[in-house]
């Protein structure tokens, strides 16, 4: 018996296996591809490079590399591929996905790149990326590995599309732990596409970013440094909002401004200071205002503090508002600035005053020079 007879169903039985296939959920259709460059070729599409050998990954699918690459790379994408997931194992070479400016590699919203603590190569996503439709998705870059790294040179765009545009979450790091050593390096621009706003979350893992965010104000782009980790930024944050919980931010750019506000602290019930380093020849433009909040933590004696380099107060007067964490010592000070703080060239004077729902606020120390203008105490020392 041929395949072909074997697969002949009367009319009305296939019609039911095709309307029942229809109604099962993509997720379940999904399937692991595991390159083996069984057709010599190096190019993503050719099917015989992956383990199934008749087919190709698709959007999806999940994407294993865990073999020594025997061609040179790049892994050819030939134009657009898609694909859920991509996961870098132990064994795998130093992989580079697809051409630079040539390829286009689409996720889905809530897909993601995975490592293990195994691996024992640095990988890099040449093409540039595409991620969901605009609808609300959380992509995450999981890397376990504490000696290499995960590097993005292609711009990363949050797609279109979407029926309802949503929140699309940027995950760098599992988002549940110290980063130690685990480092995201992104040299390409993320723009927004058409979500409603996109959360930049580094957590687990360290953020190196050289390239640059979109400059979309208010919590159109936000970030939020968290779980002790470290996002140094050579290339720009944009100016949306910026929320260091528990980590550091390292500004090692000529200047970077922030039009909206920046939050120094926790308030969600994690202990663990905020830090912004500001290098020695650098610029902090602060075209809004800063505060320091710690509401719900026990017990914790967290603060935060800005050092180094310079703060620029432009466009208006700014405001600190601090918030009265009794678990510091009444001696010391829940913010410290350290950095000189100077003016755009007009008199720009500084508030500093508690939280609307506090009758007291916390400590503000100034211990830099403040050539900014004025500066009144409305509640707090």
């Amino acid at each position: 018996m041929t395949l072909k007879t074997l697969f002949r169903p009367p009319l009305k039985t296939g019609f039911a296996a095709l309307l029942s296939l229809a109604l099962i959920p993509s997720n379940l259709l999904s399937a692991d591809f595991t390159w083996d460059d069984g057709g010599g070729d190096g190019v993503w599409s050719t099917p015989t490079n992956w383990t199934a050998d008749a087919l190709f990954p698709g959007s999806a699918d999940n994407a294993i590399f865990n073999s020594v690459q025997t061609i040179p790379t790049p892994i050819k994408l030939e134009g657009s591929q898609s694909i859920n997931h991509l996961i870098f194992n132990g064994g795998a070479s130093s992989y580079t996905i697809g051409t630079a400016t040539v390829d286009t590699l689409t996720f889905a919203g809530s897909g993601g790149v995975d490592t293990n603590s195994a691996l024992a190569n640095d990988q890099t996503i040449a093409a540039n990326i595409t991620i969901g439709d605009g609808s609300v998705g959380a992509f995450r870059i999981d890397t376990q590995s504490t000696t290499n790294k995960v590097i993005f040179t292609g711009d990363i765009a949050v797609g279109t599309g979407a029926t309802t545009a949503g929140v699309q979450r940027f995950e760098v790091g599992d988002l549940d732990g110290i980063s130690n050593g685990r480092i995201v390096q992104i040299d390409g621009d993320l723009t927004r596409g058409a979500a409603t706003r996109v959360d930049i979350l580094v957590g687990g893992a360290d953020l190196l970013l050289n390239g640059k965010v979109e400059a979309g104000t208010g919590n159109v782009m936000r970030t939020i440094i968290k779980d002790g980790a470290k996002a140094t930024v050579t290339g720009n944050f944009g100016s949306g909002a910026m929320e260091v919980r528990n980590g550091t931010l390292n500004i090692d750019t000529d200047t970077q401004q922030f039009d909206s506000l920046i939050i120094l602290g926790d308030t969600t019930g994690q202990a663990g200071n905020a830090s912004v380093n500001i290098g020695s020849t650098n610029t902090l433009i602060l075209n809004t205002g800063m505060n320091y909040e710690d509401r719900a933590n026990n017990s914790d004696a967290s603060v935060a503090t800005v050092s180094g380099g310079t703060i620029q107060v432009t466009g208006a007067n700014r405001t600190f508002v601090v918030h009265d964490n009794p678990d510091v010592d009444p001696t010391s000070a829940e913010l410290t600035i350290s950095s000189n703080i100077v003016n755009d060239g007009s008199d720009r004077d500084l508030v500093m005053r508690a939280p609307n729902n506090e009758a007291t606020g916390g400590t503000l120390l100034l211990s830099g020079n403040n050539s900014s203008g004025g500066f009144t105490v409305q509640a707090g020392t």
